[in-house]
């Protein structure tokens, strides 16, 4: 990367009425995640800025922009990219909300930490655990892992047969054990 693609941004602060949201981002995001982001900016702040391009147009922070309106902010940080092809805008779209499903995490790193922060009296809603408990780990997206043991559990809801079919053949590819209830 060179040193005019490091600086390409300015900072600012905008309504977030004022933003559009990129009208194909393939990434959804259900009530359940919204309220997690609302819950975390309502504990920690506005701490990551929204990343738009000169027309004002989201290039990552669809949910968080989503969350800011549901809270009527009036206000919110966003970074003006500037100088990137359409094609490299559609990409980086696709590129960061990939880049979060690619990594797993250390389930009991995740459970020390989170009892440490229970015993602190935080709230753990902010941080999409809030039904953390003894037995293990359950995150907000439904995955859960009982700590100490070796099966992990991934509950997936799906809204038609087909995607289901499209995810259990991938998952069926990779010799991933699947039991499919109804």
């Amino acid at each position: 990367m060179t040193q005019k693609q490091e600086s390409r941004g300015r900072s600012f602060e905008i309504a977030p009425d004022k933003l559009t949201p990129y009208d194909r981002n393939a990434r959804k995001h259900s009530d359940k995640q919204i309220t997690m982001i609302c819950d975390s900016i309502t504990e920690f702040g506005f701490l990551k800025p929204v990343l738009i391009d000169e027309s004002k147009m989201i290039l990552a922070g669809h949910g968080a922009v989503l969350a800011a309106i549901k809270l009527e902010r009036s206000k919110i940080p966003v970074r003006q990219i500037s100088g990137l092809s359409d094609e490299q805008k559609r990409g980086y779209i696709i590129a960061d909300n990939r880049a979060s499903e690619l990594s797993t995490w250390d389930w009991n790193l995740l459970a020390l930490e989170l009892d440490d922060l229970k015993s602190m009296d935080m709230n753990l809603s902010p941080v999409g655990f809030a039904d953390f408990g003894s037995a293990g780990v359950n995150g907000a997206n439904g995955q859960s892992q009982t700590i100490g043991g070796d099966r992990f559990l991934l509950q997936l809801e799906f809204e038609t047969e087909k995607e289901m079919q499209i995810v259990y053949e991938e998952l069926h590819k990779r010799e991933i054990s699947i039991k499919v209830l109804q």
